[in-house]
């Protein structure tokens, strides 16, 4: 009977540890770890090249990573990316995102343009189920770069037959606009848009120095 006594003791007592380390070690992650934020990100674009797990950066600094990937069914013209943020990544009014792509292939989540002293993007207490669906806040999207691309290919197109200089000055001004507003790909792209668009400016005034 005492035998008994003892080992019940005996497993009491390891179980009291067994608890007190498990207590401790979610302490400890805990204290290592930081805690996030959700937000979504409607892009209306295609998204490839990002995945579950792809990264998010402010102004370049990794930030978070990317949690889900979905169509919106109330408007499938829109990708619905859910982010996960460090909690203390200042996502202010002003702040907007885009996709950086790069050649190899995978993308990530760019944010940037929050305007100082801001207040944090939220979800309002009036339209909130118009204004966040999901019952996460927004990320507004940075809108430009797809269109300025586009207007860059036009352009190339005309400064290549063109016999005037105005279609290579208008090539260099989308090329820098779509270098600000686009991702990393696209400001490679825009850059040597914008060596073309300078390239067919001089080139067009050679000719109408040797025509004259």
């Amino acid at each position: 009977m005492e035998t008994r006594s003892n080992h019940v003791l005996v497993g009491t007592v390891v179980l009291i540890l067994l608890a007190v380390l498990a207590l401790f070690t979610v302490w400890i992650a805990r204290l290592g770890g930081t805690s996030e934020k959700e937000y979504d990100i409607f892009f209306r674009q295609s998204v490839d090249g990002l995945a579950k797990g792809s990264a998010v950066t402010y102004s370049g600094v990794p930030s978070g990573q990317v949690k889900e990937i979905a169509l919106w069914r109330p408007d499938p013209q829109y990708v619905r990316v859910r982010v996960a943020v460090n909690e203390q990544t200042p996502i202010l009014q002003g702040t907007t995102a885009s996709i950086s792509a790069s050649f190899t292939g995978t993308s990530t989540v760019a944010l940037d343009g929050a305007r100082k002293g801001a207040q944090p993007i939220a979800c309002p207490e009036e339209n909130r189920r118009q204004l966040c669906p999901y019952d996460v806040p927004v990320i507004p999207t940075k809108q430009g770069g797809i269109g300025f691309s586009f207007l860059t290919i036009i352009l190339g197109a005309v400064a290549m037959g063109a016999k005037g200089k105005i279609p290579g000055i208008l090539l260099m001004l989308c090329a820098i606009a779509g270098a600000v507003l686009g991702g990393m790909l696209v400001a490679v792209c825009m850059v040597l848009a914008l060596i073309g668009g300078l390239l067919a400016a001089i080139g067009t005034k050679k000719a109408i120095v040797a025509v004259a």
